[in-house]
């Protein structure tokens, strides 16, 4: 990321400049899906990502993949309508969570 001295923009690639002033979390997002596009660091990601799996699955997929998942989310489906969904990790210390009711399925539709 460069910036010219007197300039109004910082230059994150050769071809995309970022107006100051905008979030500096932002900037550093845009910075980072910068890096991570360049196919050389999706191998090196990739390889080590692997090597994380292949070590600890549960870990991995707790550590990993469970905070790019949603929290809360609804969904739509024909013949059930919207249901809600919300993700909630225990660990062995954690009391067991209660057993979720069974949903009722919708009514079938009237004969035409």
């Amino acid at each position: 990321m460069k910036r010219k001295a007197g300039t109004s923009s910082v230059k994150l690639h050769d071809d995309q400049k970022v107006a100051l002033g905008q979030s500096g979390r932002k900037l550093a997002l845009q910075a980072l899906d910068v890096m991570l596009a360049k196919s050389s660091n999706i191998e090196k990601l990739t390889l080590h990502m692997q090597e994380s799996f292949d070590a600890s699955p549960m870990m991995f997929f707790k550590d990993i993949v469970m905070p790019l998942l949603p929290k809360q989310t609804t969904i739509e489906a024909p013949g059930i309508g919207k249901a809600g969904l919300q993700i909630v990790l225990t660990d062995e210390t954690s009391d067991p969570l209660p057993a979720l009711p069974t949903p009722t399925p919708a009514p079938p539709p009237p004969p035409p």
